[in-house]
C-alpha cells in the first residue's frame, strides 16, 4: 500500500491522490479527480491532513480485490495508522466524508464512530466531481463535472 508524504513544502501545486490511495499533507492542498460512486475520507488536525480516494463498499466486499489498495472497508483503519505514524492522535482529528455510495458512507461513518473520531461533515453525493481539501482553511471544495 502506498502512503506518500507531501514532498516539497513550498510547492503550491496540490498533492494528487490516485484511486485507492491515501496522501498526507502538512499544509499543501490535496486533490483527487473522477469521483462518482467513489468516496473520500479526510482526517484533519490543525494544518495536517490526509485524504483518500476509495472504491465503494459492497456489503462485505469492494470493487477492488487487491488487498494492497485502500477501499471503503479499510480506509478508516489505514488512515488511522497513517495519522498515528505522523504522531497525531486520531481522536484529535475531525473527519469529512464525501461518498457517492450510501453503503460506503454508512461503513466509513460507523468505523469513525467506533473509534471515537469526530465527524465534522458527512455527505452523500453521486454526481461526477473532483475534490480538493485545503488543510490550512479546513475546506473541502467540490467541483462538479459537466458530462455531455
Amino acid at each position: 500500500m502506498s502512503l506518500i508524504g507531501c514532498g516539497k513544502q513550498n510547492s503550491r501545486e496540490p498533492i494528487d491522490i490516485p484511486i485507492s490511495q491515501i496522501r498526507y499533507s502538512n499544509g499543501r492542498k490535496l486533490r483527487s479527480e473522477g469521483y462518482s460512486i467513489c468516496s473520500t475520507l479526510v482526517l484533519d488536525y490543525k494544518d495536517h491532513a490526509l485524504m483518500s480516494h476509495v472504491a465503494p463498499f459492497m456489503g462485505g466486499g469492494t470493487y477492488s480485490l487487491d488487498p494492497n489498495y485502500v477501499n471503503a472497508s479499510n480506509v478508516v483503519e489505514e488512515s488511522v495508522k497513517m495519522i498515528e505514524q505522523k504522531g497525531i492522535n486520531p481522536r484529535n482529528c475531525e473527519a469529512i466524508v464525501n461518498s457517492g455510495d450510501i453503503f460506503s458512507l454508512d461503513k466509513i461513518n460507523q468505523d469513525l464512530n467506533d473509534l471515537g473520531i469526530t465527524i465534522k461533515e458527512s455527505k452523500f453525493d453521486s454526481k461526477p466531481r473532483d475534490l480538493e481539501y485545503d488543510p490550512r482553511s479546513n475546506t473541502l471544495t467540490v467541483e462538479y463535472r459537466n458530462l455531455k
